[in-house]
């Protein structure tokens, strides 16, 4: 009657147990494309559980009835397609929406019966026939081209396939390789093989058995069949082909790695006497300390002040050694880093904060050095240097003051002097107004001092100092000072490529020269000058006519040739 199956990977089925008492069945003779179908069915029962085909030995027909899941049965599991329609019964109705699918003949695949023809180079031609093999061998010499040429067909019509090639077998080693054919659409084939094509272990063979493989995808049967034998002759005047040693794949022999031995310690004598030398140095460090003026006294007050920065900067020292210590007896580098960063971190921020602890009471002074101890009773002590006391200002003149006052000399050079100026920590008895007289610096056009009245002098603090913008040294190294500073303005302006609109007022020693070039040399006008070196108007002429400034070379040096 008819069958309703599924088809399933293997990759997908899975027996949960009972896969032991299936037995199997199988045959070709009732089977359409004539591949051997074998049943598995339950040795208990007699169920067919699943069919496998060997034309898809990678899958398994199971029968739907087989499914205990009712709604898989009308959803994934309906037939789509009905094949071998021809065979049902006229009272039953094909499957609704399934594919209807007609039994046909399948084709296969074999040679043409022309022109199948097999030459060598010695002019010898061989008609291959489907399915027969050539009685005689084909003789390959040293020099021998063979060649095959066929037209493959597919049933009755003459077509591509997708594989068509020559397998060649050595009959004593079972070895075999096989050479693909040149086929183009229409079906013909070509194939050329000589000596060099071989492997080396062919070579040194007698007799090669070559057949023929043509298939494809689809349902057609494919090709293989005996084509011919080929003997080998071998150049006798050439060495015999070398056959190389065939790559094997296995377990390589054992390696046996050679360690260095472990570090050893080295004997206590070196230990205690490293121990020793690092210990002595502590007592030369704590003297080194104290010498330098370490004062213990604060140690309470530097706690009390900030005891979380001071007591964690010491710690994390205690810390750091500790590390040393572990990496040295058992810890290794990625262990001691970690820690290490963590650690030194601490310090830094610790002893920042501390150190700025102690710079602040240093400055508030509140770190000198501890005073002496008095000497204990009835010890003499040393004698010192005598100190005199400072003198006291006097409301009264005595007799040394009247004769200072009356000393011409003294009072002419006190009046050549001038007044000093006073900082800002000056004694209220001073009698100097720092308003009284301008400062030397601010003073430019004020050629004469205008005389005070009695009442003017009483009311700047009895001022009896003369006013030093008479004085003409001051006044001499004030304007000097103020044209330096103008000059070096104009020339950073020059350098830094600034432009003043009224043009140049100072020159160097370098500008001076190149204006005497362009004036009396080149014989350039002033306006020409100041207008291409961009100087002030009437700059040039203020440094005389020509002739009255000019280079000195060396002959206008005096003894210049006793250089």
């Amino acid at each position: 009657m008819f069958a309703s199956n599924f088809i399933i990977a293997n990759t997908h089925l899975k027996h949960l147990r009972g896969q032991g008492n299936l037995k199997t069945f199988g045959q070709s003779h009732t089977i359409a494309s004539k591949n051997t179908m074998t049943n598995y069915f339950c040795s208990t029962c007699g169920t067919l559980m699943y069919r496998i085909s060997s034309g898809f030995p990678d899958m398994s027909i199971l029968r739907i009835g087989t499914v205990d899941d009712f709604q898989l049965q009308e959803t994934k599991l309906r037939p789509r397609v009905e094949q071998f329609i021809k065979d049902r019964v006229s009272w039953l109705h094909g499957v609704e929406a399934a594919g209807q699918i007609h039994a046909r003949k399948l084709a296969t695949f074999g040679i043409s019966s022309e022109k199948n023809l097999v030459l060598s180079s010695h002019d010898a031609m061989f008609e291959l026939v489907e399915n027969k093999a050539l009685p005689e061998p084909i003789v390959l010499g040293a020099s021998d081209t063979l060649k095959l040429v066929l037209t493959a067909k597919e049933g009755k019509k003459a077509t591509r396939p997708h594989q068509a090639f020559l397998l060649l077998r050595e009959p004593k080693s079972n070895l075999d390789t096989s050479f693909p054919l040149s086929v183009k659409e229409s079906g013909k084939g070509k194939l050329e093989l000589s000596h060099r094509d071989l492997p080396s272990q062919f070579l040194r063979s007698k007799t090669l058995s070559a057949s023929l493989v043509i298939a494809s995808f689809g349902t057609s049967k494919p090709y293989r069949s005996p084509a011919f034998d080929i003997r080998i002759e071998l150049d006798p005047s050439a060495p015999p082909p070398s056959v190389e040693k065939p790559l094997r794949y296995g377990k390589l022999p054992e390696i046996h790695h050679i360690f260095r031995p472990d570090p050893k310690s080295p004997p206590k004598i070196i230990t205690l006497v490293f121990t020793a030398a690092v210990l002595a140095t502590l007592p030369a460090l704590a003297y080194v300390w104290l010498s330098l003026g370490a004062n213990l006294n604060h140690t309470s007050k530097a706690f009390g002040s900030s005891p979380l920065s001071h007591a964690a900067f010491f710690l994390s020292i205690l810390a750091m050694e500790g590390i040393f210590l572990m990496y040295y007896a058992t810890w290794n580098l990625f262990q001691t880093l970690p820690a290490a960063t963590v650690v030194g971190l601490v310090i830094f921020l610790s002893g920042s904060r501390a150190l700025r602890e102690v710079q602040d009471r240093r400055l508030a002074g509140l770190r000198n050095a501890p005073s002496q101890r008095p000497p204990p009773a009835g010890q003499p002590t040393a004698p010192g240097p005598t100190v005199h006391p400072e003198s006291q200002a006097s409301g009264s003149r005595d007799e040394a003051i009247n004769l200072d006052a009356s000393d011409p000399d003294f009072a002419r050079s006190l009046r050549s002097l001038g007044p000093v100026q006073p900082s800002s920590l000056f004694s209220n008895s001073s009698t100097f107004s720092p308003g009284a007289a301008p400062s030397p610096l601010s003073h430019r056009d004020n050629d004469r001092h205008q005389p005070q009245s009695n009442a003017d002098r009483n009311n700047a603090n009895q001022n009896i100092f003369p006013n030093p913008a008479l004085n003409p040294a001051l006044t001499l190294l004030s304007r000097r000072s103020e044209l330096a500073q103008e000059a070096e303005a104009e020339f950073a302006r020059v350098r830094y490529g600034g432009d003043d609109k009224e043009g140049r007022r100072f020159l160097d020693v370098v500008k001076i020269r190149e204006i005497l070039v362009m004036r009396d040399e080149r014989k350039m006008p002033e306006e020409e000058i100041e207008r291409k070196l961009g100087l002030q108007k009437g700059l040039v002429e203020r440094l005389g006519g020509r002739g009255v400034i000019r280079e000195a070379g060396l002959g206008d040096v005096k003894g210049a040739g006793e250089l």
